[in-house]
């Protein structure tokens, strides 16, 4: 169940759709999702994937490359860990937090301040 709520929430940041759901034969994804619900929360992994999908959509954003979601929970997953102030210092040159921070009406904006709230995730 958390497998599939994690790839809903993948598709719902609109970054490469995933069809397949797990069970119904992507064995690399679900291998992938099983691996990471090993060690994080899903509500980890969820930050994780806003975060990065946050960098990725943005013009400031020094990170363009697009995995799907099998390629990021195994490649992408602890980078973008964490609070989203310091994981967009990483990757943007700042400005993508203000868009969101600044405007409460953003897309954003209700789970960059859920997420923020989490604090450091290690």
């Amino acid at each position: 169940m958390a497998e599939q709520d994690l790839l809903t929430y993948w598709n719902s940041r609109k970054l490469i759709t995933h069809r397949r759901p797990p069970k119904n034969g992507n064995k690399k994804l679900k291998t992938c999702l099983k691996d990471a619900l090993e060690y994080y929360s899903t509500e980890e992994i969820k930050s994780s994937i806003f975060n990065y999908s946050v960098v990725l959509k943005s013009k400031s954003s020094y990170f363009k490359y697009k995995w799907n979601a099998a390629e990021f929970l195994d490649r992408g997953l602890e980078k973008f860990m964490g609070n989203p102030d310091e994981v967009y210092g990483t990757y943007t040159d700042g400005k993508v937090m203000m868009e969101v921070i600044e405007d409460s009406t953003h897309p954003d904006y209700q789970q960059y301040s859920k997420f923020s709230m989490m604090g450091e995730i290690n």
